[in-house]
Protein backbone atom coordinates (compact mmCIF):
# COMPACT_ATOMS: atom_id res chain seq x y z
CA UNK A 1 0.00 0.00 0.00
CA UNK A 2 1.02 3.60 -0.56
CA UNK A 3 0.41 5.52 2.68
CA UNK A 4 -0.46 9.19 3.10
CA UNK A 5 0.23 10.01 6.76
CA UNK A 6 -1.15 13.14 8.43
CA UNK A 7 -0.18 14.12 11.97
CA UNK A 8 -2.76 15.96 14.08
CA UNK A 9 -2.95 17.20 17.67
CA UNK A 10 -6.15 15.33 18.51
CA UNK A 11 -9.25 13.89 16.90
CA UNK A 12 -12.27 16.19 16.69
CA UNK A 13 -15.77 15.26 17.69
CA UNK A 14 -18.00 13.94 14.91
CA UNK A 15 -18.59 16.78 12.46
CA UNK A 16 -15.69 18.81 13.87
CA UNK A 17 -12.39 20.04 12.43
CA UNK A 18 -8.76 19.01 12.91
CA UNK A 19 -5.72 20.82 11.50
CA UNK A 20 -3.12 18.63 9.87
CA UNK A 21 0.37 19.45 11.16
CA UNK A 22 2.52 17.44 8.75
CA UNK A 23 1.92 15.24 5.73
CA UNK A 24 4.17 12.41 4.56
CA UNK A 25 3.76 9.96 1.69
CA UNK A 26 5.55 6.65 2.10
CA UNK A 27 5.38 2.95 1.18
CA UNK A 28 3.53 0.74 3.63
CA UNK A 29 1.10 -2.14 3.96
CA UNK A 30 1.26 -4.85 6.63
CA UNK A 31 2.63 -7.67 4.45
CA UNK A 32 5.18 -5.43 2.72
CA UNK A 33 6.40 -3.87 5.98
CA UNK A 34 6.83 -7.30 7.56
CA UNK A 35 8.61 -8.72 4.50
CA UNK A 36 11.00 -5.76 4.21
CA UNK A 37 11.85 -5.99 7.91
CA UNK A 38 12.56 -9.74 7.68
CA UNK A 39 14.80 -9.22 4.66
CA UNK A 40 17.03 -6.92 6.73
CA UNK A 41 17.57 -9.84 9.14
CA UNK A 42 18.79 -12.14 6.37
CA UNK A 43 15.63 -14.25 6.14
CA UNK A 44 14.74 -15.65 2.70
CA UNK A 45 11.46 -13.82 2.06
CA UNK A 46 8.90 -14.10 -0.72
CA UNK A 47 6.18 -11.43 -0.89
CA UNK A 48 3.05 -12.33 -2.88
CA UNK A 49 0.88 -9.31 -3.67
CA UNK A 50 -0.55 -7.15 -6.41
CA UNK A 51 0.10 -3.65 -7.73
CA UNK A 52 -2.07 -1.35 -9.78
CA UNK A 53 -0.89 0.07 -13.08
CA UNK A 54 -0.77 3.59 -11.63
CA UNK A 55 1.95 5.92 -10.30
CA UNK A 56 1.71 4.50 -6.79
CA UNK A 57 2.18 1.00 -8.18
CA UNK A 58 5.34 2.10 -9.97
CA UNK A 59 6.68 3.69 -6.77
CA UNK A 60 5.96 0.58 -4.73
CA UNK A 61 7.46 -1.72 -7.33
CA UNK A 62 10.69 0.31 -7.41
CA UNK A 63 10.90 0.42 -3.61
CA UNK A 64 10.26 -3.30 -3.07
CA UNK A 65 12.44 -4.42 -5.97
CA UNK A 66 15.40 -2.60 -4.41
CA UNK A 67 15.13 -4.45 -1.07
CA UNK A 68 18.03 -6.89 -0.85
CA UNK A 69 16.93 -10.42 0.02
CA UNK A 70 13.27 -9.87 -0.84
CA UNK A 71 11.74 -11.77 -3.74
CA UNK A 72 8.74 -9.82 -5.00
CA UNK A 73 5.89 -11.67 -6.73
CA UNK A 74 3.52 -8.80 -7.53
CA UNK A 75 1.06 -9.14 -10.37
CA UNK A 76 0.10 -5.83 -11.98
CA UNK A 77 -3.67 -5.44 -12.26
CA UNK A 78 -5.48 -2.72 -14.21
CA UNK A 79 -6.60 0.10 -11.92
CA UNK A 80 -5.34 1.69 -8.71
CA UNK A 81 -2.87 0.28 -6.21
CA UNK A 82 -3.80 0.06 -2.56
CA UNK A 83 -3.65 3.49 -0.92
CA UNK A 84 -4.32 4.36 2.71
CA UNK A 85 -4.87 7.62 4.60
CA UNK A 86 -3.39 7.40 8.10
CA UNK A 87 -3.84 9.95 10.86
CA UNK A 88 -1.45 10.00 13.82
CA UNK A 89 -2.34 12.00 16.95
CA UNK A 90 -0.06 13.59 19.53
CA UNK A 91 0.02 10.35 21.56
CA UNK A 92 1.25 8.40 18.54
CA UNK A 93 -2.02 6.52 18.07
CA UNK A 94 -2.99 5.96 14.47
CA UNK A 95 -6.22 5.51 12.53
CA UNK A 96 -6.17 3.95 9.06
CA UNK A 97 -8.63 4.66 6.24
CA UNK A 98 -8.32 2.31 3.25
CA UNK A 99 -8.96 4.27 0.07
CA UNK A 100 -8.95 1.38 -2.41
CA UNK A 101 -10.35 -2.16 -2.52
CA UNK A 102 -8.04 -5.12 -1.90
CA UNK A 103 -7.91 -7.20 -5.10
CA UNK A 104 -5.37 -9.82 -4.08
CA UNK A 105 -7.83 -12.69 -4.73
CA UNK A 106 -7.76 -11.67 -8.42
CA UNK A 107 -4.13 -12.65 -8.94
CA UNK A 108 -2.98 -15.91 -10.52
CA UNK A 109 -1.74 -17.99 -7.59
CA UNK A 110 0.54 -20.79 -8.72
CA UNK A 111 2.92 -21.27 -5.79
CA UNK A 112 3.96 -24.56 -4.21
CA UNK A 113 4.86 -24.86 -0.52
CA UNK A 114 6.87 -27.38 1.48
CA UNK A 115 7.59 -28.32 5.10
CA UNK A 116 10.47 -25.81 5.33
CA UNK A 117 8.21 -22.87 4.55
CA UNK A 118 6.54 -20.51 6.99
CA UNK A 119 3.45 -19.25 5.17
CA UNK A 120 1.90 -16.10 6.60
CA UNK A 121 -1.41 -14.31 6.01
CA UNK A 122 -0.94 -11.22 8.22
CA UNK A 123 -4.33 -9.64 7.51
CA UNK A 124 -6.89 -12.39 7.11
CA UNK A 125 -9.58 -12.40 4.44
CA UNK A 126 -11.79 -15.42 3.80
CA UNK A 127 -10.81 -15.32 0.13
CA UNK A 128 -7.39 -16.65 1.18
CA UNK A 129 -8.82 -19.90 2.58
CA UNK A 130 -7.88 -22.06 -0.43
CA UNK A 131 -4.26 -20.88 -0.20
CA UNK A 132 -4.13 -21.53 3.55
CA UNK A 133 -5.52 -25.03 3.02
CA UNK A 134 -2.91 -25.63 0.34
CA UNK A 135 -0.11 -24.59 2.71
CA UNK A 136 -1.50 -26.78 5.50
CA UNK A 137 -1.82 -29.70 3.10
CA UNK A 138 1.82 -29.35 2.09
CA UNK A 139 2.98 -29.40 5.75
CA UNK A 140 4.07 -25.76 5.90
CA UNK A 141 4.09 -23.90 9.20
CA UNK A 142 1.16 -21.48 8.93
CA UNK A 143 0.52 -18.16 10.66
CA UNK A 144 -2.71 -16.18 10.20
CA UNK A 145 -4.11 -12.86 11.34
CA UNK A 146 -6.56 -13.08 14.22
CA UNK A 147 -9.62 -12.36 12.07
CA UNK A 148 -9.26 -15.93 10.78
CA UNK A 149 -10.66 -17.07 14.13
CA UNK A 150 -14.09 -15.86 13.00
CA UNK A 151 -14.19 -18.36 10.13
CA UNK A 152 -14.94 -21.84 11.53
CA UNK A 153 -13.24 -23.56 8.57
CA UNK A 154 -9.78 -22.04 9.16
CA UNK A 155 -6.92 -23.76 10.96
CA UNK A 156 -3.25 -22.86 11.41
CA UNK A 157 -0.25 -23.32 13.67
CA UNK A 158 -0.47 -19.78 15.09
CA UNK A 159 -3.17 -17.13 15.05
CA UNK A 160 -1.84 -13.67 15.92
CA UNK A 161 -3.44 -10.27 16.33
CA UNK A 162 -4.76 -7.58 18.59
CA UNK A 163 -6.70 -8.78 21.60
CA UNK A 164 -9.35 -6.17 20.83
CA UNK A 165 -10.12 -7.88 17.49
CA UNK A 166 -11.07 -11.21 19.09
CA UNK A 167 -12.19 -10.21 22.56
CA UNK A 168 -15.29 -12.44 22.49
CA UNK A 169 -13.77 -15.44 20.68
CA UNK A 170 -13.00 -18.57 22.71
CA UNK A 171 -9.71 -20.37 21.91
CA UNK A 172 -10.10 -23.55 19.89
CA UNK A 173 -6.90 -25.59 20.08
CA UNK A 174 -8.24 -28.14 17.61
CA UNK A 175 -8.11 -25.46 14.91
CA UNK A 176 -5.09 -23.45 16.07
CA UNK A 177 -2.10 -24.84 17.93
CA UNK A 178 -1.43 -21.49 19.62
CA UNK A 179 -2.68 -17.93 19.94
CA UNK A 180 -0.64 -14.77 20.36
CA UNK A 181 -2.64 -11.73 21.46
CA UNK A 182 -0.99 -8.31 21.30
CA UNK A 183 -2.08 -5.62 23.77
CA UNK A 184 -0.03 -2.52 22.96
CA UNK A 185 1.68 -1.08 26.04
CA UNK A 186 0.40 -4.07 28.04
CA UNK A 187 2.57 -6.47 26.07
CA UNK A 188 1.36 -9.75 24.58
CA UNK A 189 -0.03 -13.12 25.66
CA UNK A 190 0.80 -16.62 24.46
CA UNK A 191 -1.92 -19.26 24.71
CA UNK A 192 -1.54 -22.97 23.93
CA UNK A 193 -3.29 -26.06 25.21
CA UNK A 194 -0.48 -26.79 27.68
CA UNK A 195 1.12 -23.37 28.22
CA UNK A 196 0.26 -19.73 28.86
CA UNK A 197 2.54 -16.79 29.58
CA UNK A 198 2.70 -13.01 29.38
CA UNK A 199 5.40 -11.05 27.55
CA UNK A 200 5.77 -7.49 28.94
CA UNK A 201 6.14 -4.54 26.60
CA UNK A 202 9.20 -2.28 26.69
CA UNK A 203 8.97 1.23 28.09
CA UNK A 204 9.53 3.61 25.15
CA UNK A 205 8.29 7.01 24.05
CA UNK A 206 5.62 6.35 21.40
CA UNK A 207 6.04 8.62 18.37
CA UNK A 208 4.04 6.70 15.74
CA UNK A 209 2.34 3.36 16.42
CA UNK A 210 1.57 2.68 12.76
CA UNK A 211 4.02 -0.18 12.16
CA UNK A 212 4.02 -1.75 15.63
CA UNK A 213 2.05 -4.85 14.67
CA UNK A 214 4.12 -5.36 11.51
CA UNK A 215 7.37 -5.18 13.48
CA UNK A 216 6.02 -7.54 16.13
CA UNK A 217 5.09 -10.07 13.45
CA UNK A 218 8.51 -9.71 11.82
CA UNK A 219 10.27 -10.41 15.11
CA UNK A 220 8.10 -13.44 15.79
CA UNK A 221 8.77 -14.85 12.32
CA UNK A 222 12.49 -14.20 12.61
CA UNK A 223 12.60 -16.19 15.82
CA UNK A 224 10.64 -19.04 14.27
CA UNK A 225 12.84 -19.04 11.16
CA UNK A 226 15.88 -19.39 13.41
CA UNK A 227 14.22 -22.33 15.21
CA UNK A 228 14.13 -20.43 18.50
CA UNK A 229 11.61 -21.08 21.26
CA UNK A 230 8.28 -19.27 21.14
CA UNK A 231 9.34 -17.20 24.18
CA UNK A 232 12.54 -16.04 22.50
CA UNK A 233 10.62 -15.33 19.29
CA UNK A 234 8.18 -13.15 21.23
CA UNK A 235 11.11 -11.34 22.85
CA UNK A 236 12.39 -10.54 19.35
CA UNK A 237 8.91 -9.34 18.45
CA UNK A 238 8.64 -7.10 21.51
CA UNK A 239 12.00 -5.43 20.91
CA UNK A 240 11.30 -4.81 17.22
CA UNK A 241 7.87 -3.32 17.95
CA UNK A 242 9.33 -1.01 20.61
CA UNK A 243 12.03 0.23 18.24
CA UNK A 244 9.39 0.92 15.58
CA UNK A 245 6.93 2.97 17.63
CA UNK A 246 9.79 5.20 18.80
CA UNK A 247 10.18 6.46 15.19
CA UNK A 248 7.99 8.45 12.82
CA UNK A 249 7.65 5.65 10.28
CA UNK A 250 5.37 2.76 9.42
CA UNK A 251 8.30 0.68 8.14
CA UNK A 252 10.14 -1.19 10.91
CA UNK A 253 13.83 -0.30 11.26
CA UNK A 254 16.40 -2.82 10.10
CA UNK A 255 16.92 -5.67 12.57
CA UNK A 256 20.52 -4.53 13.08
CA UNK A 257 19.22 -1.20 14.42
CA UNK A 258 16.98 -2.81 17.05
CA UNK A 259 18.44 -2.64 20.60
CA UNK A 260 19.15 -6.12 21.86
CA UNK A 261 18.17 -5.30 25.43
CA UNK A 262 15.62 -2.96 26.96
CA UNK A 263 13.91 -2.09 30.17
CA UNK A 264 10.66 -3.99 30.60
CA UNK A 265 7.52 -2.00 31.30
CA UNK A 266 6.18 -3.68 34.42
Amino acid sequence: SWDTVISIDSYPKNGGFAQGLTRRDRPGGTAANTAVALATAGVDVNLVSFLGDDENGARLNQYLSDVRGLKLHAQVLPGPSLHALITVDAAGERTVFALERNRLPEIEFNFEFNARDIVVFPVWRDEYLKWLQQANGQSSFTVVGSRALLNPTTSADIAIGSQSDVRDVEPNFKRFSAYILTKGKDGSTYLAVDEKFEMPALDVNVVDATGAGDAYLAGLLLGLAENNSIRTSMEYATRWAAATVARATSIPPAWGEVPQTGRENR
